[in-house]
C-alpha cells in the first residue's frame, strides 16, 4: 500500500471508528484512562447495522495470516514471535459470525502499525448465487449440445442474472437495492451500469441484454421471435462461464 494512502486510512479508521468508540468504553467505565491500543478490528456489515470494534484482547481467536522474515519457518501449533513477523497479510473471520462481513483491522507490530483490509461484502450469499448460477449453466450446456434451444436460453438466461447479482452483492451500495430483488430489470439495470463505468468487460452487457431479449420467446413459446445462431449459443456459453470465473476469483473460489 502507498505509505500516503495508508497513513490517511490509518488516520480516517481511526478518527470515525476507534477514537469515538475508545471515549465511549471509557465514560462508561469499560476501560481505564491508560488504555494503550495495540490492536484493532472493525467490522462493517453488508446492511444498516452499526459497524463493530474489537479491541486488543477482544481479538483473541481470530485468525491472522502474517508474512515472517527471512529465514523464520513456522508450523502449525508453534508459538511465533512478534520480532519474526515482517507483516500481515489478511484477517480470516469467524464465518458463523460474520460471514457477509467487510472489515478493516489495525495491528501494532514492532512498534509499526499494519494496516490490512476487506472491503468484499455478503460473500457468503455472493458464494450462494454462483454455486447456484454454475447449475444453471451445466444444464444450458446439456440443452445446446441437444439443440434445445428454449432451454438452453432459459437456463443461460437464469445463469447470468445469478451471477450478476452475485457480482453487485459484492458492493454494499448495491446489495442493498438487489438483495432482495425479484425484478429482472432491477439486476440487469444495475449491472450494466456498473459495466457502463468501464469496471467489466462490455460482452458481459452485451450478452446479457442478448439473452434477456431471447428469454420472452424462449419461455412463453414465440417460436418465430426465437432466432439463435450456433455459433452465437457456443459464445454465449463461454461469455457466462468468464463471468462466473470472475465473480469466483474476486472471492477467492
Amino acid at each position: 500500500m502507498d505509505t500516503e494512502f495508508g497513513k490517511k486510512v490509518f488516520e480516517n479508521l481511526v478518527k470515525l471508528y476507534i477514537i469515538p468508540e475508545i471515549e465511549k468504553r471509557k465514560n462508561d467505565g469499560l476501560i481505564q484512562n491508560d488504555f494503550i491500543l495495540d490492536r484493532a478490528l472493525i467490522i462493517f456489515f453488508p446492511d444498516i447495522q452499526k459497524p463493530k470494534l474489537l479491541i486488543n484482547e477482544e481479538l483473541k481467536g481470530t485468525t491472522v495470516e502474517v508474512t515472517y522474515k527471512k529465514g523464520i519457518v513456522k508450523h502449525q501449533g508453534e508459538i511465533v514471535l512478534e520480532n519474526e513477523i515482517e507483516g500481515i497479510n489478511k484477517i480470516d473471520l469467524n464465518e458463523n459470525e460474520y460471514p457477509n462481513c467487510a472489515y478493516a483491522a489495525l495491528i501494532k507490530l514492532n512498534n509499526i502499525w499494519n494496516i490490512v483490509f476487506n472491503f468484499t461484502y455478503n460473500k457468503q450469499i455472493s458464494e450462494d448465487h454462483i454455486n447456484v448460477a454454475k447449475q444453471f449453466w451445466a444444464l444450458a450446456k446439456v440443452a445446446y449440445k441437444n439443440d434445445m434451444w428454449n432451454a438452453y436460453v432459459e437456463n443461460l438466461f437464469n445463469t447470468i442474472e445469478l451471477t450478476a447479482k452475485a457480482f453487485l452483492l459484492l458492493f454494499p451500495d448495491n446489495s442493498f437495492k438487489i438483495k432482495d430483488t425479484k425484478k429482472h430489470d432491477t439486476i440487469r439495470g444495475n449491472y450494466n451500469r456498473f459495466i457502463s463505468l468501464g469496471n467489466l468487460s462490455i460482452e458481459y452487457k452485451e450478452t446479457f441484454d442478448k439473452l434477456n431479449n431471447l428469454r420472452y420467446p424462449a419461455r412463453y413459446l414465440r417460436k418465430g421471435d426465437l432466432n439463435i445462431e450456433i455459433e452465437d449459443a457456443r459464445e454465449y456459453l463461454r461469455i457466462v462461464d468468464n463471468m462466473i470465473k470472475d465473480v469466483e476469483k474476486r472471492l477467492n473460489l
